[in-house]
This record gives structure tokens, C-alpha cells and sequence, in this order.
């Protein structure tokens, strides 16, 4: 019952609470994370099943002796995530003629791989994908669900209904922004119409402080702090932000003049357009 109350029946309170200020009473009120499994269900994830030839081809580049033929073994491989993030190795997998030309960067690699020896390396490149990189796929998933969605643009533009979404591309969703005056460089997640009105907006989970987690709120509140003159504007925000006091990322959205709220808060949103 308390996750319905959050959803949709914090419509009473519009007139006397920002969409900030309501989504910190929503998660105080308890039972959030409940609610929210709704957009962004948490399963676990399946491991990346290597198969036996592509183990035996790992088996081999691990007792190679000879540093660029071990990692221009393992890079060769298709579909494979290599077993540790290093900023150099994609470089090295689009060029790999660089190989036989950066010794120190093909040793310093070498070196790891060698450390943590084959079965490290296998059970490294098995391993699932971290969850958190599946959310943005997952509230696009619970839009799908939930809205009605068009996918030819004319159509879509000159639609009456009350409520409807744009299916495209990241791409397709940016220009249709900035023909209705955001002025974009980077694709924004969702466009709607409302009663006429278009919707550009931005969704983040955001589970920790700190590197790509506040350059992902830097780009929300960026994309909702314009003022379009034919589009309104919104970050849909979830996570560790709301919780009041608790950092810098509360800190910055509690003095945020436009539209950020809670994802379980965007339906009663759109209903007031």
C-alpha cells in the first residue's frame, strides 16, 4: 500500500511543495526503494558464459612468454570483456599495430594479467555486468511499460492526445529537442507531449558521491535548468541525493530552482502540464 501512496498520491500537495521538496518528503515518508523497484528492478545478473574454445585461446595467450602476442591474443577476441579496466586498452584493441610500438604500456598490462594468472583472469572476464550500468536501460524499459509511445515524428508532433512519448534514437531525441529551443549536446533520455506541451528530459540513478555520478547530475540539472520557449524541461532523479543532509548531492538538487524530482513523482508531473 505504501509504495501506491508514493507513486500517485502525492498529487494534493502540488500547490504547496516543489517537485524537489516532495521527492525528499517521499523518501522520509519510508518504503522508497520499494516503490522504485518498479522502475528500476534489481535482478541478479547472469555471468558472462565464455565458451571452450575462447578459454582455450586464453589458456594459450596466459603461457605466451612473449608480452604482445599474449595481448594481442586476448584483445583479438570478440564479445569478450577484457579482465580489468585499464584506459589504454580500447586504443590498443582498435589500433593493435600499437602493440609492437608502446613496450611500456604492453608490459605494464602483461604484468597485471601475469599477477593474476589464468583462472583470475577467466573468472574476471565471467563476471556479470555491474547492475548500476543497467538502470538507465531499465527506466527506459518502465516508460515503455507504463506510456504510449510514436514513432514517426510528424505523427508524433501533431498528436491531440494527452499524453505520449517519442520513440527514437538518442540522436532523433536531441534534434527534436533543440528544434523546440534546448539547445542540447548531449542526447537526453526521454521527449514527450502532454496536452500540447513537449517534455525534454534526463534520468539518473545515482547511487554514490563522487566522478561519473556527479558529472551524470551535472548533465541533469543542466538539461532542466533551461528555459526552452516551446519545451519544458525535467531531470528524473533517484537515489542517494534525496535523503536529506547527506551530502553534496542533496545539497546542490535542495537549491535547484527547476523541475527535478523522483521517478515514482514524473507521472503526477506530466498530469499538471
Amino acid at each position: 500500500m505504501r509504495s501506491q501512496q508514493s507513486e500517485s498520491g502525492t498529487k494534493c500537495h502540488m500547490n504547496r511543495q516543489t517537485w524537489v521538496e516532495q521527492s525528499f518528503a517521499l523518501v522520509s515518508r519510508g518504503g522508497y526503494l520499494d516503490a522504485l523497484g518498479i522502475v528500476y528492478p534489481v535482478s541478479l545478473a547472469e555471468i558472462r558464459s565464455l565458451t571452450d574454445s575462447t578459454k582455450t585461446v586464453i589458456s594459450n595467450a596466459m603461457r605466451e612468454t612473449d608480452d604482445a602476442k599474449m595481448l594481442r591474443r586476448l584483445l583479438a577476441l570478440t564479445g569478450v570483456k577484457f579482465p580489468f579496466n585499464d584506459p589504454f586498452i580500447s586504443f590498443l584493441r582498435a589500433a593493435p599495430d600499437e602493440i609492437d610500438t608502446n613496450h611500456f604500456t604492453v608490459s605494464r598490462i602483461c604484468a597485471r594479467l601475469r599477477s593474476m594468472g589464468e583462472s583470475e583472469v577467466i573468472d574476471a572476464m565471467e563476471a556479470p555486468i555491474d547492475p548500476n550500468r543497467r538502470m538507465g536501460h531499465a527506466f527506459s524499459g518502465w516508460l515503455q511499460s507504463k506510456y504510449r509511445f510514436i514513432d514517426d515524428r510528424y505523427t508524433f508532433e501533431r498528436s491531440a492526445e494527452s499524453l505520449v512519448f517519442y520513440n527514437a534514437g538518442g540522436r532523433q531525441l536531441r534534434e527534436l529537442a533543440n528544434a523546440k529551443g534546448c539547445g542540447l549536446q548531449k542526447e537526453p533520455d526521454f521527449v514527450a507531449k502532454a496536452k500540447g506541451r513537449f517534455i525534454v528530459g534526463e534520468a539518473k540513478w545515482l547511487g554514490t558521491e563522487g566522478g561519473n555520478q556527479n558529472r551524470g547530475l551535472d548533465d541533469a540539472l543542466n538539461l532542466a535548468g533551461r528555459t526552452p520557449r516551446d519545451a519544458s524541461t525535467v531531470a528524473v532523479l533517484d537515489g542517494i541525493l534525496w535523503i536529506r543532509n547527506s551530502g553534496q548531492m542533496a545539497q546542490r538538487v535542495s537549491n535547484f530552482a527547476g523541475n527535478a524530482m523522483s521517478a515514482l513523482l514524473l507521472d503526477d508531473f506530466l498530469k499538471t502540464l
